[in-house]
């Protein structure tokens, strides 16, 4: 993978990557480490990802869910960073960092008011740290295939609410649905 092709899948995941290490590790210099360490790791792994990886996004994204996953284990064996990451927050994150959060938050708050009850709870359990993905199929009473396709499908839900309140002129809506 050459230098441009590198460039652009960062452009392409550093987002969603950070949104989902936002999700899980609730802070955002945490996140932002993340993001830091997954892309690093990528970078010494970039001649390798078009070689082994059929989806260099899906590898990529891999490694991103690993590094969350071991944050996560520090945290349980370090609890004294919880409270130093948000301190840190607090005292180092510039506003517009705020501000962007405070949107992003607000766009995931619709997205999920959008759907459906069943669906409402599926991703409230998913995005749980302490419940595994046999753990949530078991709670709902589904078997290991019928969670991975509820799950797919939500992730489909979710995908069309995004580019729906992605699309031009959604603000308004939003704001007029709010005021409703």
């Amino acid at each position: 993978m050459d230098d441009d092709e590198f460039t652009e899948l960062y452009d392409q995941l550093h987002r969603p990557l950070f949104r989902y290490a936002m999700a899980q590790l609730r802070a955002v210099e945490a996140a932002r480490d993340v993001v830091a360490e997954t892309f690093r790791i990528a970078w010494e792994k970039r001649h390798a990802l078009k070689v082994e990886a059929r989806s260099p996004s899906a590898y990529v994204m891999g490694i991103g869910k690993k590094v969350v996953l071991r944050q996560l284990q520090d945290r349980q064996r370090h609890p004294e960073q919880v409270y130093e990451d948000a301190r840190l927050h607090r005292l180092v994150t510039p506003a517009g960092d705020v501000a962007d959060t405070v949107v992003e938050s607000r766009r995931g708050q619709s997205i999920f008011r959008a759907l459906p009850p069943a669906d409402q709870l599926l991703v409230t359990m998913m995005t749980s740290p302490n419940l595994t993905p046999d753990d949530i199929a078991k709670a709902l009473g589904l078997t290991r295939n019928a969670y991975a396709v509820r799950v797919h499908r939500v992730r489909k839900r979710i995908a069309e609410l995004s580019r729906e309140y992605d699309a031009p002129g959604a603000e308004v809506r939003h704001e007029q649905q709010r005021g409703a």
